[in-house]
């Protein structure tokens, strides 16, 4: 005699574990881990911030500094519009 369960047992299992894992996420969430890991993410961004000079600009395409006065940036060409 062959005994065989079908679909029922595993569509209800992945529809416990997903249920599971969404109210784990939600918790986090809701408690701030996912804040804690864009502040770390930021501190780590402003650690590899360039310091520039006030006759500096950086170039919005390449993220390259260069001297205010020119039109276009030196390295990669990227003309800049007057406002």
């Amino acid at each position: 005699m062959e005994f065989t369960f079908g679909l029922f047992p595993w569509a209800a299992g992945l529809t416990i574990f997903f249920t599971i894992l969404y109210l784990v996420i939600k918790a986090a969430v809701r408690n701030g881990i996912t804040e804690a890991w864009h502040t770390r993410d930021a501190e780590s961004n402003s650690r590899n911030s360039k310091k520039i000079g006030a006759d500096q600009v950086v170039c919005p395409y390449c993220d390259r500094s260069h001297d205010k006065n020119y039109t276009n940036c030196p390295y990669c060409g990227h003309k800049y519009t007057s406002s």
